[in-house]
Order: structure tokens, then sequence, then C-alpha cells
């Protein structure tokens, strides 16, 4: 690339300075470039002299800034020249401002075999799962040195059947959802890749998925998850986005990057979206542990939920309904034989319990506080279990109790999940996914002794 300049000495402030003055400078060759109107700044070399100038732009091998001065001559100066404190102060710079670079890249995607596993429930059905990932390739075709790149991605997947191990008996059993409520499960994280120069290739490889399969007889699909595929950005060392790229799956054909992006809550590696329905939360987070309090759109897969079988439990959290649609599940975990549900039906709210007797069987108790009785605006909820009772308290206020039937005998086989019901069906009287409207926050389970 040419650039043409012509080498001087300039008189400033009593002292001489060798500059470059510059002709013709091309954006392309540029790191960073500042607006037009920017901050004056005295930078001073090595040897004690100072030169008050406003930065113009740095050169992408960060050698040389053109600097402009006040009255409107614009010069090129040696970085390594300047004081330490001038040039931590250009790199501060430049992490501020957005690269002009066009980097050109090869990116190859490509899916990787996984191991599976076996298992069976009696003599019909056979119960795998595999685990399946993608290889990314990334080659750097532009001149310039792609500095410190990072791959974000966004690994989907649309669960169908969730194959689980009963916790009392140890037998492996499934359950599958009906047409229309499959979610669709994500995988995000960041990758760091070392600096990429020119006609170097760099291999990633992404967190694998589970993919649960189950076969009836004769080897009949009775339920499969599917894998959607991948999308990835990979950014320079500022954050810039390079470029979007996409497996050649028709499940991300379509998906836009944005709406992946929001829907994922600051500081969050992995999650899932529930789908299609439009009665589905807009943002859900799969967690892998019991956190201190969780939010709305938090769930937690069965083996990793509160230990509530045998023992007494409270639930506790600071609501505010939506009086527009005052319905939803706050907070469930378990279904049909085992579990609770903390849900507001037609502006009463309800606390549900759910206990197995028999197999295949359950009796279930609620109690309630019938909307007029609770508060227009934010509150908080309390709902307790044990032996004996069930009661709920607003406010710190008791507002209802009742007899309970009993400490559950059974640990629910479907996890726990707030602001929506993940289960493929629900304790209380409404259908999953039941999204709850309006606002949750500070929610916490307490389990007893």
């Amino acid at each position: 690339m040419n650039r043409m300049w012509s080498h001087s000495s300039v008189l400033v402030g009593g002292v001489f300075w060798s500059l470059s003055i510059i002709a013709l400078w091309q954006s392309e060759l540029l790191l960073a470039q500042a607006p037009t109107g920017g901050e004056l700044r005295a930078f001073t070399d090595k040897q004690g002299r100072k030169l008050e100038a406003q930065v113009i732009s740095v050169s992408t091998d960060r050698r040389m800034m053109k600097i402009a001065q006040p009255d409107g001559r614009e010069f090129e100066l040696e970085i390594l020249k300047l004081s330490l404190d001038d040039q931590q102060y250009l790199k501060d710079w430049i992490a501020t401002r957005s690269t002009q670079i066009d980097y050109r890249l090869e990116v190859a995607i490509e899916k990787t075999s996984a191991k599976s596993s076996d298992r069976h429930r009696d003599d019909f059905y056979r119960m795998t799962t595999e685990f399946p990932g993608f290889e990314i390739k990334v080659k750097n075709i532009s001149r310039e040195t792609l500095k410190a790149p990072v791959i974000e991605y966004f690994l989907l997947k649309k669960e169908v059947v969730r194959i689980y191990q009963d916790s009392d008996t140890q037998d492996w059993d499934f359950s599958k959802r009906s047409v229309g409520r499959e979610m669709t499960e994500q995988i995000h994280d960041v990758l760091k890749l070392e600096d990429l120069v020119y006609n170097r290739e760099q291999i990633a490889t992404t967190q694998p998925l589970e993919i649960d399969r189950v076969l009836g007889d004769g080897n009949e699909v009775y339920g499969e998850d599917e894998v959607l595929g991948l999308i990835l950005q990979v950014r320079d060392e500022f954050g810039n986005v390079v470029g979007v790229f996409r497996s050649l799956d028709s499940g991300v054909k379509n998906v836009d990057w944005e709406s992946l992006a929001s829907a994922v809550p600051a500081g969050n590696t992995t999650g899932s979206i529930a789908t299609p329905s439009t009665n589905a939360p807009p943002t859900t987070r799969k967690l892998t542990a019991i956190p201190t309090t969780f939010q709305k759109g938090d769930f937690l897969d069965p083996g990793d939920s509160p230990q509530i079988d045998g023992r007494p439990f409270k639930v506790s959290a600071k609501v505010a309904l939506d009086l527009a649609a005052p319905n939803g599940t706050i907070v469930a975990q378990g279904g049909k034989n085992s579990g609770f549900g903390l849900v507001v039906t037609d502006g009463d709210l309800q606390w549900w319990v759910r206990s197995a007797t028999t197999p295949g069987q359950s009796d279930a108790e609620s109690i309630k506080v019938v909307g007029s009785a609770l508060p227009k605006g934010p509150f908080q909820v309390e709902a307790e279990y044990s032996a004996e009772t069930m009661k709920i308290w607003i406010d710190g206020d008791l507002k209802a109790e009742g007899p309970s039937i009993g400490l559950l005998n059974t640990m629910p086989v479907e996890g726990l999940s707030v602001g929506f019901d993940e289960g493929m069906q629900s304790v209380g009287p409404a259908p999953p996914p039941n999204h709850f409207s309006g606002a949750i926050e500070e929610l916490q389970i307490v389990v007893g002794d």
C-alpha cells in the first residue's frame, strides 16, 4: 500500500519536532479513527518535549499515529518515541474506537462425531443419548493480523424427549413433549483464539449437545431431539464484529443473532428458550445449580432441582401482578405425580401441592388468596408446606392456611421453573407452560430437614 508524505521539522512551543506530513492516508489502513472535534492533549516525548494536538488515527501496526494541531496542521508521529503515559493513553483511545480494517476470513463448520449411551425400559423401549458438537476452522486471508479474536456462538437443539433416572427405583424412564410444546434449547459460549496472522488457521470446538432418542418395538422412533445448528460471530480485540457465520443446518438458516443475544442474561453461558407458543416466556435460563435467588425464566433439570421429597419447604418472592392478565405460574416443580406450584388463576393466588400415593395416582391439595385481598402493586409472598399445614403470607401477614397431605413421598421427575411451568404436566389447574406475565424478583426456596 503506498503512502505519500514529505519529511520535515516543525517548531512547536520553541521545540523542533521531527514529523511526517501526510498528503494521503488511506482509510483501510487505519486501526482506529477519531470523529471530528476530538479532545486536545499535551503529548510528551521521551526527551521531555511537549506538543498539544488531537489524535486523528493510528496505523494498523500501532507504530504511527496521525495528529492535528490547534491550527489545523496534521502530522504523523512514531508512537514509541512518546512517554509511557502517552502510549497508554493511545491504547485506551484505540479501545474506544471502531476498527476500520476489512478483515477477510474463511470459516469452515463441521459437525463432530460423539459417543452414545444405551439404556432400556422393560423389553419395549430403548433409549440412547448422543453428544454431538461442532468443529470451527477459522483462517485469516487478509494481510492484517487479527489480534486476540474471539468466537461467540449459539448452539441450538429442539428438545422433544427427556431421558432420566428415577431417584427411587434407579430405573431409566423418559418423558415426551407434545407437538407444539417442544423446547428450543441453546448453549451459549465464548471461545478465545490466538492472534490470526495472514494465511494461518486455528481450530476451535464447541461444547457438546445432549441429544436423546427413544426407540420402540422394531426400532421405531418414538421421539428424538433435533440438532438445529450453530450460529457464531467472530470479533476482534475491541469487540467489533468481523463476521457472522452459520452451519448448513436448516434450523439456523433464518435465525437472527440479535434475537438470540437479547434473550441471554448478562454473564450467562447457557440457556433455553421455549418455542413456539405465545404463552412461552421470552427469556429463559437453564441453570445447573441452585442459586441464592432465582429470577424469572430460570429452570433446573430434575437432578439439579431442590430435593423436596420427605422434607418441608418454603417459597418466597417479590411479585407484581399484570392486572390486565392476572394469570400464570410464579414457580413450579414437578407434575402429575408429585410437586408444587405457586400460581395465579383469574387474579387469585393459589398454592398447589401434589403427592403420589400409589404408582400412577396422586393426591392434591391447594389453598388460595382471592384477588381482592392482593395488593395492586408489588408485594412479598411466602408459601410454606409442611407435614401438617400449608400457608400463604402476603407482606408478612398470614392470608391463607389449610391442611397438607403430608410430606412428598417421591421426588418430582420434572424440574423447577420460575415464571412458567416447564413440566410436561402441571401440578396446578392450568396446563403448561402457563407463562406469568407479571414481575418476579428475589425468589428463594428453602428446604427443611
